[in-house]
C-alpha cells in the first residue's frame, strides 16, 4: 500500500510562503504555479504547438502489473556517488523537502547510462534568494505527489545562481523522460527557457556537474541529452534558450 501522506492537490500545494521566506508580492503568484507543476512538470507553455510530455509516464513503477516495489527500507538521504568526488556545493534534501521519499512508489536505479536535461517550464516567479528557490522546488516535488509519484522527479537542480540542490536521490529510478527513465540522471534547470536564458552561472554549474557525474557513471558526453531529444519525445523541454547553448555545453563537458 503506497503512503500517500505528503501529497497535495494542484489547487493546495503543500507550501507555506512564509516559512520558505518568499516576499509577499510573490507569494499569489507562486500559488498560480501549483496547477502547472502538478500538471505539466519540465513542459513549456501551454500556448506550444507540440504536445507537452507526460514525466512519468515511462516509469514502471506507475503501471497497473508492473510495478516491482522497492524493500521496505529508509531511503539513502544522501546524493548517492558524486557527493563522495563530489557535486560542489551541493545543497541537500534537508534545505528544501517537507517530505522524504516513498520507497513503495519507486524503483531502484538501473546502471546509470545517460544524462537528460530538463527545464521547468515556468515562469521566473520568487527565485531571487535561497529560501525562495527551496520553495520552488518543494511545490515542484508537490506536485509530482499529488499525482502519486515517490518523490520529485529529477535528481539534481541547478538554480539561477548555479547552486546544486540534491533531488531525488540516485539510488532511486527517477521520472523525467517518458519510457526512458532506467539509467538515466534527470537534471532540471529552472526556469522557462521558451521565453528567458538560463543564467551564465546556471550554465556554468550544467558544465561542471555533467563532467563530475559524467566522470563518475562513465556516461559518454553522446549520452547527455535534452528531454526533446530523446526518440518519441514531443515537448519543448528544456525550451529553445537553453536548447541552443547545449552544443557549447557538451563541448565544455567534453
Amino acid at each position: 500500500m503506497s503512503d500517500m501522506s505528503d501529497s497535495a492537490t494542484p489547487s493546495s500545494p503543500n507550501i507555506d510562503p512564509d516559512r520558505a521566506g518568499l516576499a509577499r508580492r510573490d507569494a499569489v503568484a507562486l500559488l498560480g504555479l501549483a496547477a502547472l507543476a502538478a500538471a505539466t512538470g519540465c513542459g513549456t507553455s501551454s500556448t506550444s504547438r507540440r504536445r507537452l510530455d507526460p514525466l512519468h509516464a515511462g516509469d514502471l513503477s506507475t503501471i497497473p502489473g508492473r510495478r516491482t516495489p522497492a524493500a521496505a527500507e529508509p531511503a539513502e538521504p544522501r546524493f548517492v556517488g558524486p557527493d563522495a568526488g563530489g557535486i560542489a556545493q551541493l545543497k541537500p534534501r534537508s534545505q528544501w523537502a517537507r517530505g522524504e521519499p516513498q520507497a513503495v512508489l519507486m524503483n531502484r536505479m538501473k546502471p546509470v547510462r545517460s544524462i537528460t536535461v530538463h527545464h521547468d517550464g515556468m515562469p521566473p516567479v520568487g527565485l531571487a534568494s535561497t529560501a525562495a528557490v527551496a520553495g520552488r522546488i518543494e511545490l515542484i516535488r508537490a506536485g509530482h505527489r499529488a499525482r502519486g509519484w515517490g518523490d520529485i522527479g529529477y535528481h539534481l537542480v541547478i538554480d539561477p545562481l548555479g547552486n546544486a540542490w540534491q533531488g531525488r536521490p540516485l539510488i532511486w529510478q527517477g521520472a523525467h523522460v517518458k519510457n526512458r527513465n532506467e539509467g538515466n540522471i534527470g537534471i532540471l534547470v529552472l526556469g522557462n527557457f521558451e521565453i528567458s536564458r538560463p543564467t551564465e552561472p546556471q550554465l556554468d554549474s550544467l558544465v561542471r556537474n555533467l563532467e563530475i557525474l559524467g566522470r563518475f557513471y562513465r556516461v559518454p558526453t553522446r549520452s547527455i541529452y535534452t528531454h526533446q531529444e530523446w526518440p518519441g519525445a514531443s515537448t519543448l523541454c528544456p525550451g529553445r534558450n537553453l536548447q541552443a547553448r547545449m552544443s557549447g555545453v557538451r563541448r565544455s563537458v567534453g
